[in-house]
């Protein structure tokens, strides 16, 4: 399990995360604030005038480190995502990066190959056919396939039940789901670099928790920010950002925060069951008491 340090003005959140982190508040301005951060740091933002009278400082950690950001990556995934403009494959586009990524090893594709070497071959005999004398001729050169060109030259559509389709036909999970599938497949290709997701998720079923719980990469990173908790969470991929901060990987965390407050003597396996009937919905006295502690 890794270790996150997130700084936001005088706010500090720690927590460990493996895969996957789901960062549950009710109040949404605590999830803008974690969301600024990043955006802050991968943005390289400067410090304001604002923030240096007021003693604000925006950093984030990992493993004890500084983010490097030459050797990362931040995706912000919502439902305010533009799938028909992000299918034109502009400079920033998650489409393009997805292709650049499927097709990183285009240097060992034999049929590029072959086109190359078709195109050299054009190359020559429109030189030949350009000569204009015995002492002057054109030099014409086509230019051969790489991995920029080809991007320019794509002409992306979605289809949906094996019919064109476009973001209007697609609803919220769907949504998320293609950018999902997208950046995971981008960071299975890329494995050296490490990718940091921010999932806005206001509305989530059994398919996009299956996605998550399956992911098996250890380049991947995804906070999932939502204000509730869900069945099928693991206990120890969630932190809590309400009345109290606490990292449910954290055992101590736990003690500290849940067990010394706790109306009724408990223990630290208690209270687990405790977050586990929670987050399963199995509403009861003692989650109603723990209910109170957290939010």
């Amino acid at each position: 399990m890794n270790k996150i340090l997130i700084k936001n003005r005088n706010n500090i959140y720690e927590f460990g995360v493996d895969k996957i982190k789901f960062i549950i508040s009710k109040n949404y301005m605590k999830h803008h604030d974690l969301i600024a951060t990043f955006n802050f740091i991968y943005n390289k933002a400067n410090i304001s005038e604002f923030s240096t009278i007021n003693n604000y400082n925006y950093l984030i950690k990992y493993d004890d480190e500084l983010l490097n950001l030459r050797s990362s990556e931040l995706f912000v995934v919502n439902n305010y995502y533009d799938l028909n403009y992000d299918l034109k494959m502009g400079s920033k586009s998650l489409a393009l990066n997805y292709f650049y990524s499927i097709f990183g090893n285009y240097h060992e594709n034999e049929t590029l190959t072959t086109i190359n070497i078709l195109i050299s071959d054009l190359s020559d005999e429109l030189n030949e056919l350009a000569q204009l004398s015995d002492e002057l001729s054109l030099d014409l050169t086509i230019e051969e396939l790489e991995l920029k060109s080809i991007g320019k030259l794509i002409d992306a559509k979605l289809l949906k039940d094996e019919n064109y389709a476009n973001q209007y036909d697609l609803d919220y999970l769907d949504l998320i789901k293609i950018q999902l599938k997208m950046i995971i497949k981008i960071a299975e290709f890329n494995y050296l670099k490490k990718y940091f997701v921010l999932l806005d998720l206001k509305e989530y079923n059994d398919e996009i928790i299956k996605i998550l719980n399956d992911i098996s990469l250890d380049n991947i990173h995804i906070f999932i920010f939502c204000d509730s908790f869900v069945k099928g969470m693991n206990i120890k991929d969630i932190y809590i950002n309400g009345n109290i901060k606490i990292d449910l990987s954290n055992d101590v965390d736990i003690f500290n925060e849940l067990v010394l407050v706790y109306p009724f003597s408990t223990t630290i396996n208690e209270i687990e069951i405790i977050l586990k009937d929670l987050v399963n919905g199995n509403i009861t006295e003692e989650v109603n008491e723990l209910i109170k502690i957290l939010y």
